[in-house]
């Protein structure tokens, strides 16, 4: 384990040797405790090891990427003819430096870099590292919000440190940014480009972690902003209808843009939210150019409006949690049964520090602020119930998803989209379609779709015109 997350070796080396240039590649992990890191050796005459190691980011989980690629003539081998692991170990010689290190200068970059430090747990952290490329994931960073607030004094938005993950960055943005208004939950996971941009809901868990890697995949052509729930840091309450969450990211998503038209979806109950939000814009005068809902299922109005079991939400809140980080939480909700309230959260807490996918530096806390909010949404999705809509609507089911029943073609959304609904399959299961490699499938196919609706947005507009 590296920082309290299994490394595969194995899967860090095929990641590498997909790239065209290497010829060879071996991975060992360096140092002891905390200061564990795993670093790569490969044969690739004529590459960059910045390069290679931005391959790997693309294909692998953050925390898996090599926190040095070195390029060699050749690997050490031992007698027998396999890659001598000991020899790389022994040797420093090949390291490069790493980007250099600037430690921190001001008492703000002091303490923020503090703050990096004891929730990544590694020993030191420079103003240009990267909080996210040193381990970090959406529940470290609430505690690094939490953290923020209590010993600075400052009530930082969580979409802080996505928009700004360096200490250097952090401390600018501390600065100069207005921490409230409408565009707290907005995340600019990706903020460059001049194209319509593109908005992303949060699924039942809250958080726009999982959609890093798709806003990195579909370039810097237009921006990819996510809508984080709120209550995530603890700061407020979580909403419980879809309603109140739709109309409090429009108005967040009207800051950002004032006029149509949109381009917005989301995953999973994410895909629901954006729904009625595009109801709400629609309402409201605006066009949606195009509404995606990412292997997302319309409400069953049949089914009955009841309070989440305890034992269920928490099983489901492991499962969801472990999924997204890349992993499978065995716990059942039979091993909750007979507990209280505490004692179940204490079950799932040491289970997922036992099976690794939950880091040592998480606190409790942090966990029970997204139990609540995972809590409310499952509140909010069974008390809604659609209406239809005017926009084209795109559903992109993930074709290699295990489902306990039979599944409507539609996901029960054809009776709500009038105009006609487009279905595509896309490779992956539910949790698998926005992680490495599976997203950049995903990412080609919504680049397309989003550059053919806002052709034809204009086309229309133009045929109005004339």
């Amino acid at each position: 384990k590296v920082r309290g997350y299994r490394i595969e070796l194995g899967e860090v080396e095929e990641a590498l040797k997909q790239h065209a240039q290497v010829k060879e590649a071996a991975a060992v992990v360096r140092g002891e405790g905390q200061e564990k890191r795993v670093e790569a050796y490969v044969v690739a005459p004529g590459a960059e090891a910045a390069a290679l190691k931005e391959a790997v980011r693309q294909r692998l989980p953050e925390y898996m990427v090599p926190s040095a690629v070195v390029v060699l003539e050749a690997l050490p081998l031992t007698p027998n003819g396999k890659v001598d692991r000991k020899a790389l170990l022994a040797s420093e010689a090949g390291v490069p430096e790493q980007r250099q290190h600037i430690a921190p200068r001001t008492p703000t970059e002091h303490a923020l870099a503090g703050i990096f430090s004891e929730a990544l747990g590694v020993p030191r952290v420079g103003i240009h590292d990267d909080f996210f490329e040193l381990g970090g994931h959406s529940l470290l960073a609430t505690q690094v919000v939490a953290r923020v607030r209590t010993e600075l004094g400052v009530d930082i938005p969580l979409r802080a440190l996505f928009e700004a993950p360096t200490v250097l960055r952090l401390a600018v943005w501390l600065q100069g940014s207005d921490t409230e208004g409408a565009t707290r939950d907005c995340v600019a996971l990706q903020p460059e480009g001049a194209g319509t941009p593109v908005f992303f809901v949060h699924a039942v868990g809250g958080a726009v972690g999982p959609y890093r890697a798709l806003a990195r995949r579909m370039g810097r052509e237009r921006p990819l902003y996510g809508f984080q729930a709120a209550g995530l840091d603890g700061r407020e309450p979580p909403l419980e209808q879809v309603e109140a969450l739709a109309c409090r990211y429009v108005e967040a998503m009207r800051e950002r843009q004032p006029e149509g038209p949109y381009v917005l979806g989301g995953w999973s109950l994410g895909g629901v939210v954006a729904f009625e939000m595009a109801r709400e814009l629609e309402r409201q005068g605006q066009s949606v150019a195009l509404l995606v809902l990412l292997d997302s299922f319309a409400p069953d109005e049949n089914a009955p409006t009841r309070e989440p079991d305890g034992a269920l939400l928490l099983a489901g809140m492991a499962m969801d949690l472990a999924r997204t980080a890349g992993a499978e939480s065995t716990l059942r909700p039979e091993a909750l049964s007979g507990l209280s309230d505490e004692e179940q959260f204490a079950v799932v807490v040491e289970h997922a520090r036992q099976a690794g996918w939950l880091p040592p530096e998480v606190e409790a806390s942090t966990l029970r602020a997204w139990r609540d909010v995972t809590r409310a949404n499952l509140r909010a999705l069974a008390a809604y119930r659609p209406g239809p809509v005017r926009c084209p609507v795109l559903l992109l089911r993930a074709k290699d998803a295990q489902r306990s029943q039979a599944v409507e073609p539609s996901h029960g959304w054809a009776r709500w989209v009038p105009s006609g609904l487009t279905v595509e399959d896309v490779p992956g299961d539910h949790y698998s379609v926005l992680l490495e490699p599976r997203v950049e499938t995903l990412a080609r196919r919504l680049v397309e779709h989003v550059e053919a609706a806002t052709e034809r947005h204009v086309e229309a507009g133009q045929q109005r015109e004339g």
